[in-house]
């Protein structure tokens, strides 16, 4: 079965339908991004596909913060619906006060996440999936190659049981369908707050780095902006010192609303499949442990899961050709800045000073650093100081 595009561009790479698993039936447990995604990509192939969501609304509650580089744009096609804002200038802030002025070859995207998830959702109806709000997995257990699935209805508490061949776990850091499975491992978290407010801006970006974790200002509009931190301890006072820091002591005047929930750290050694069940997306830790985003990468990973179905190929090499690389160099550079002190940060800031330096960061797509790394390295020895952290 195949679906009108939608609003989505399709796959760079037209997949090669397997005639003998086309009519398999796959039960994907999150509609966020990576399930919306792998659903669609799915579903337009022929395979039977239903996603089961526990919240009654797809995209609700949002716990994202939604910035997007223009690679996205090459995995669903942008529409005004589910973009807030576009900004071409983002500033990285030192704790001794000075920036670095970023001024992107193509501007990033600030998504309405809510919507993006549904727009995807759409999709992925359009194209045959059958989705199930307002319902919770539970567990499964195999037998001669296939699921039985418990779900459990939120509102009646009725739990039923569906039988499938393929079973997909895109419910979240926390998941459930990785826990069942033995594919949790030994995973780390952060913890996000966020909040919208009432703030005058120009429309630009700005990102503090510190001992604390991550901090960060995003414009929705003029006088309005997402404001958040991500941290391991203490996250409420680190958000509170910080929106203290940017909107001023009467700051929860100015708050809209707020959100709040876990963040997974990257796990290299994350295994992601276990039989006929996988796990995609924050699910399966893949998220850049730098800015801790996963939009894109729970996309492109919905794409390799998607291909490595239909193509009968495996899902691990697949993913980790698309990803592995860049999301370990993100974790790398984390590690190291939790081990920086105050002083490290402000040297770092001072070295993208440099015009040189800060025209990379300009030029190339921050999602993948390993298109800019060496050449980094290369014209800027100044950067070997910071190896040091990786060692300790």
């Amino acid at each position: 079965m195949h679906a009108r595009n939608n609003g989505c561009t399709p796959p760079a790479k037209t997949f090669k339908a397997n005639k003998q698993t086309q009519k398999e039936m796959i039960t994907i447990i999150g509609a966020g991004a990576a399930g919306n995604y792998s659903a669609y990509l799915l579903a337009r192939q022929g395979f039977d596909v239903q996603v089961i969501e526990a919240n009654e609304t797809i995209g609700i509650p949002i716990a994202c913060t939604g910035i997007l580089t223009s690679h996205f744009d090459t995995l669903v096609e942008p529409r005004k619906e589910f973009i807030a804002n576009e900004i071409d200038t983002a500033r990285i802030h030192s704790p001794n006060n000075q920036h670095v002025t970023v001024r992107f070859k193509h501007p990033n995207k600030i998504m309405r996440r809510d919507i993006l998830d549904q727009n995807d959702a759409k999709m992925a109806k359009q194209a045959g999936a059958e989705y199930r709000l307002g319902e919770i997995y539970l567990e499964n257990r195999e037998n001669d190659g296939k699921h039985t699935v418990r779900i459990k209805k939120l509102k009646t508490e009725e739990e039923y049981e569906t039988q499938t061949e393929i079973l997909i776990g895109a419910d979240g850091p926390a998941s459930r369908v990785a826990k069942n499975n033995g594919l949790f491992g030994n995973r780390k978290f952060y913890y996000g707050l966020q909040a919208t407010a009432t703030m005058d801006n120009n429309n630009a970006i700005d990102f503090y780095p510190s001992q604390e974790g991550i901090a960060w200002v995003v414009p929705e509009s003029k006088n309005r902006v997402r404001i958040g931190i991500a941290g391991m301890t203490e996250p409420h006072k680190y958000f509170d010192k910080f929106c203290t820091k940017i909107l001023g002591e009467n700051y929860k005047e100015k708050l809209l609303a707020k959100q709040a929930g876990p963040i997974p750290l990257y796990e290299p050694g994350v295994k992601t499949q276990k039989g006929n069940v996988y796990t995609v997306g924050d699910a399966a830790t893949m998220v850049k442990a730098t800015t801790l985003g996963g939009i894109m990468q729970s996309h492109i990973a919905g794409k390799a899961l998607a291909k490595s179905l239909i193509e009968r190929k495996n899902y691990e090499k697949e993913w980790r050709k698309e990803l592995g690389r860049d999301l370990w160099m993100h974790l790398m550079m984390r590690k190291a800045m939790d081990r920086f002190e105050e002083k490290d940060y402000n040297r770092l800031i001072a070295i993208f000073q440099k015009e040189k330096n800060r025209k990379i960061l300009e030029e190339y797509d921050r999602d993948f650093p390993t298109k800019y790394m060496t050449k980094l390295l290369m014209q800027e020895p100044g950067l070997l100081y910071f190896a040091k952290f990786l060692l300790q």
